[in-house]
């Protein structure tokens, strides 16, 4: 392994000292005085401190990850109270492991370092490491160039010692046999169900189990707690709608869009390119193209059979837009002298002999006033409505706190007091989609003190203020209203004991060796049987084929059970059992099967290599530190 990293080294070269030094470019020495975070403690290993920056880095490095696995969700649902506790036991393994490996002679050369910041994409821009990219890592996750380093020389080499014992781990070819033929097995089983709805016509419930039922399971039939609210909205688009914009700002507007387009405007600039050559068989060549051009033949396709500059000649002889600088003096003045379509005499640079045409103007298309208005009037009424919004949010936020109730406040800024859909704790339609408004809503000062809320902002262009209209406790809902549910929840109870009760009678016909055959025609019911069937059909009923395979490859056959299942009951026979054949299965599926045992055995010999070093680690753990470790 150790040999590994030397021959990194001189793969390398000299090349990778040079970024290996960018962070001392950027930072200078690492400053000899620390404070606050970066020197607390939090814990040590061996006599390695972890501080509660680190643990502070760690949990932030957890949360992105959530936040990457778990896609679009609200950052504020994650609790990083409840990522300390991991994130501390992380870094002491991490350290321990580190220093374990360090003690074995292990080691990670600065190179390899800097070879790992340059191939790192996060810090890549167009291919190239970027200085301004690794800087503002280095700030949002509160590093030094000197504690990123060794933080990244900590990983690297906990990652090579892990390498180092996964990597040896394998499998005897018993092992796979064995896993073959337990993973490859196959059983044929016959069953038959019982309906439920065949048994609910047996069952008759009764006016006392009704009542019993009902105070036995009141809480299922309590309504939740709810509020009402009143509240007024502050919405930007609304006040945008409100707004008037006249004509001649919308003209003016208008013509700001028309010299905005004029000014990204681009001419679009091609050309037939020949070679200058000593015989002077250039001119017999540029005459051939001029005469072509001449007699009407589309210029793209001149340049695309006798253009002698293949880049430009597989675009029809396309160069891109005119920019000035991007061209020979000649061949400016050549250009800026075309219309759009014109074709230019043969003009002479240094690099050959060039005919130019400037084949198409490209600009942002703006439309005709008459098309854009409405555009134009719901943008400019945009940008006053910001400015509104944010004078009528202040005057919201001073009223909802000095207003005796809303009425007040929807009268002083004009607003409509609205009245909402009843809420439960758990939310609701419409307002009761917003956590934030929810959570005020039951708050004490709104719920119990009967206050106004502050003010809730909602997308950044929208704002309310809510106050208690009505609150309506918990309540039992009456016997009367839920006794159809009862019934339903009575009869389900009951079918399925009494299917559970046939369904015992007949594997007990089954275990006296009745055959299903028989059984099934006693009780007039279907029967199926299912031959060789592997532990992942997917045609079967999963749980089903879970309670076959449960049966013990020990157990005298056939072996019988019953299992419930959502519509009835089945009681099934399990007639063979037949193991994998290691002959039978494919080699890829044997490669499979290989290295999925491989990295079983791999991931658990290093659990156990990891407990083994942690037992044998001094670990302290600084009591200040634990008292937000859950």
């Amino acid at each position: 392994m150790l040999q590994d990293f030397r021959a990194g080294i001189r793969t390398h070269g000299k090349w990778l000292v040079v970024l290996i030094a960018i962070p001392f470019a950027f930072f200078g020495v690492e400053t000899i005085f620390f404070g606050g975070a970066s020197v607390e403690e939090v814990a040590s290993v061996d006599g390695e401190r972890i501080t509660r920056m680190e643990l502070e880095q760690a949990i932030q490095r957890q949360r992105s990850h959530l936040l990457q696995r778990l896609g679009d969700i609200d950052p504020s649902v994650i609790d990083e109270a409840l990522l300390r506790g991991p994130a501390l036991e992380n870094l002491v393994a991490t350290q321990a492991l580190a220093n374990r490996a360090r003690h074995q002679g292990m080691g990670v050369a600065p190179p390899l370092i800097a070879k790992v910041l340059s191939d790192a994409r996060i810090f890549s821009v167009e291919g190239k490491f970027s200085q301004d990219s690794y800087l503002v890592y280095l700030r949002q996750m509160g590093y030094t160039p000197q504690t990123h380093n060794r933080f990244l020389t900590r990983e690297i080499v906990v990652s090579q010692l892990a390498r180092g014992i996964t990597q040896t781990a394998f499998e005897t070819p018993q092992t796979l046999s064995r896993a073959i033929a337990l993973l490859e097995e196959t059983r044929d089983f016959n069953y038959l169900q019982i309906p439920l709805q065949d048994m609910r016509d047996e069952v008759q419930v009764s006016a006392e189990q009704i009542e019993s039922y009902y105070r036995d399971h009141e809480q299922e039939f309590t309504t939740p707690e709810q509020v009402v609210l009143n509240y007024v909205e502050l919405s930007q688009p609304r006040i945008a709608d409100q707004i008037s914009v006249d004509e001649e700002t919308l003209r003016e507007r208008y013509q700001e869009r028309a010299r905005a387009a004029e000014a990204a405007s681009k001419r679009i600039v091609a050309q037939i390119f020949v070679r200058d050559r000593e015989d002077d068989a250039h001119r017999a060549k540029l005459a051939q193209i001029e005469g072509e051009l001449a007699e009407g033949r589309p210029f793209g396709e001149v340049a695309a059979t006798e253009s002698e500059d293949p880049l430009t000649a597989e675009q029809g002889g396309e160069i891109g837009p005119y920019v000035a600088e991007d061209f020979p003096p000649p061949l400016r003045k050549a250009i800026e002298d075309l219309e759009v379509g014109e074709i230019s005499v043969p003009v002479e640079t240094a690099q050959g002999w060039h005919i130019v045409s400037v084949v198409r103007e490209e600009r942002p298309e703006v439309g005709s006033f008459e098309d854009v208005r409405e555009s134009l009037r719901a943008e400019i009424a945009a940008e006053k409505a910001r400015d509104r919004y944010a004078e009528q949010l202040a005057q919201l936020e001073e009223l909802a706190y000095t207003s005796a109730d809303l009425t007040a406040v929807a009268d002083h800024l004009g607003l409509e007091l609205q009245v909402s859909a009843p809420l439960t704790r758990s939310g609701g339609e419409g307002l009761g989609a917003e956590p934030k408004l929810v959570e005020a809503a039951f708050s004490e000062p709104v719920l119990e003190d009967g206050y106004a809320s502050s003010v809730i902002e909602l997308n950044g262009d929208r704002a309310l203020v809510v106050e208690l209209r009505e609150h309506r406790p918990p309540a039992l809902k009456p016997l009367d209203q839920v006794r159809p549910q009862i019934v339903d929840a009575l009869e389900s109870e009951q079918a399925t004991a009494l299917a559970l009760e046939r369904a015992a009678q007949l594997r007990e016909r089954l275990d006296s060796g009745a055959s299903i055959v028989d059984v099934a025609t006693e009780v007039d019911r279907d029967w199926y049987a299912h031959l060789d069937v592997g532990r992942y059909d997917q045609q079967l009923d999963r749980a089903l084929l879970e309670a076959v395979f449960a049966v013990p490859a020990s157990r005298a056959l056939p072996a019988t059970g019953v299992l419930a299942q959502a519509d009835g009951v089945a009681v099934y026979q399990v007639k063979g059992i037949n193991p994998g054949n290691l002959d039978a299965v494919p080699v890829e599926r044997r490669q499979e099967l290989r290295s999925a045992l491989a990295g079983a055995s791999a991931s658990r010999e290093f659990s156990a290599y990891q407990a083994l070093v942690l037992a044998a680690a001094d670990v302290k753990v600084v009591e200040a530190a634990t008292e937000t470790v859950p």
